[in-house]
């Protein structure tokens, strides 16, 4: 397994819940309670059979996080 991409989203609220219920209603399955000790999600692992950032759904949740409110862009 290797890291394909990496898809940086800045923002001044919080949303790791808003990102963890997102995937999770796409994922094919997830790892029951990885990394959710502090939170009421089932987990923060998920898996996908496809490459995610080949999925449009995927893609228009990481668009979402990106261009709603709380987003900035940075220079690169």
């Amino acid at each position: 397994m290797s890291i394909e991409r990496v898809f940086a989203i800045r923002r001044t609220d919080k949303i790791e819940s808003k990102i963890v219920n997102a995937l999770q209603s796409i994922c094919n399955d997830h790892v029951k309670g990885f990394g959710a000790s502090d939170s009421k999600a089932k987990s923060h692992l998920f898996f996908f059979k496809k490459p995610p950032f080949r999925l449009k759904e995927f893609m228009n949740i990481v668009l979402d996080l990106k261009t709603s409110s709380g987003a900035y862009i940075t220079k690169t």
